[in-house]
C-alpha cells in the first residue's frame, strides 16, 4: 500500500512539472505516433483511396484528406505522408489534363445529362454510394421541384460505385426509372436515356427491359476537376428552364 501511495505522488510530481511540455508536444506526439503504428495495409489502403478519388475528378484534396478520415475511421494516419500523397497525385492528373482533348468522354455525358434535364429527366452525376441513394436523391428532387408546380417524368443516375469501377475497366452503369412505379413509363425512360447517350457516340449493352441498368462499353474517364457542370444545382437549374420554356 505505501508503494502504491508513493508511486502514485510520483507519478503526480512528474505529471506536474511536465504538463507543459506535454501540452506543447502534444500534437508531434500524436502525429509520430500514427507514423511508427501506421501499417503497410493502412499505406496501401490511403493510396487507393487518393488514386480512386484523384481519378474521379470530383473532390478537391481538402474534400479527399476529410474522405479518408472518414474511411479509416479511428484508425491512426500519418496526415503530413498523406496529404504529401495527396499533392503529388492531385499534380500528376493535372499534367495529365493539360494534354487531353478539348471534349472529353465525361464532357460527352455532361451533354448528354444535360439534355435529359431539359427534356423533364432529372439526370444526376455522383448521386451518392448505392442504387438507393441514386434513386432517393432523384425522388427528393422530384418532389421539391413538384411544391414548385415543375412535374418531372423520370429519372437517370449513376452513382460513386460506378465511378470506382468505370475508371478502371471502362464501363459505366446509369440506373433510371420512373416516379409512379409503372414499368412502361420507366421504360420509356430509359428509351429516351439510351437513345441521347447513343446521340454522343456512346456504344450501349442494355436488353431494354427495365430489370437492367444500361451499360455504357465505350467510355473513358476523363473528368477535369470542378463540378460546376455536373452539380445538382446545374440539374435543378435546367429542370427549371425546361418548365418556362
Amino acid at each position: 500500500m505505501r508503494f502504491i501511495t508513493i508511486s502514485t505522488l510520483t507519478l503526480l510530481i512528474f505529471s506536474c512539472n511536465n504538463s507543459t511540455y506535454d501540452r506543447e508536444n502534444t500534437k508531434v506526439s500524436i502525429n509520430d505516433t500514427a507514423q511508427n503504428v501506421m501499417t503497410d495495409t493502412t499505406k496501401k489502403d490511403i493510396i487507393e483511396q487518393i488514386r480512386v478519388s484523384i481519378k474521379s475528378g470530383f473532390y478537391d484534396k481538402e474534400e479527399i484528406i476529410t474522405n479518408i478520415e472518414d474511411y479509416l475511421y479511428e484508425i491512426p494516419f500519418d496526415q503530413d505522408w498523406t496529404k504529401h500523397q495527396i499533392d503529388k497525385a492531385y499534380a500528376e492528373r493535372l499534367k495529365e489534363q493539360s494534354i487531353w482533348s478539348a471534349v472529353t468522354d465525361f464532357d460527352k455525358l455532361v451533354q448528354a445529362f444535360d439534355r435529359l434535364n431539359s427534356s423533364e429527366i432529372i439526370a444526376l452525376h455522383n448521386a451518392g454510394i448505392t442504387k438507393q441513394d441514386g434513386e432517393g436523391d432523384s425522388k427528393e428532387i422530384h418532389e421539391d421541384l413538384l411544391k414548385k408546380g415543375i412535374n418531372t417524368k423520370g429519372f437517370c443516375y449513376y452513382h460513386w460505385q460506378d465511378i470506382e469501377r468505370v475508371i478502371d475497366d471502362g464501363y459505366l452503369y446509369i440506373g433510371f426509372g420512373d416516379f409512379n412505379n409503372d414499368d412502361k413509363e420507366a421504360l420509356e425512360i430509359g428509351k429516351q436515356v439510351a437513345s441521347t447517350l447513343e446521340s454522343e457516340g456512346f456504344k450501349l449493352n442494355w436488353d431494354k427491359t427495365v430489370a437492367t441498368r444500361i451499360e455504357i462499353t465505350n467510355i473513358k474517364w476523363q473528368k477535369r476537376f470542378g463540378n460546376d457542370n455536373c452539380s445538382y444545382d446545374r440539374t435543378k437549374k435546367l429542370l427549371r428552364k425546361s418548365k418556362i420554356e
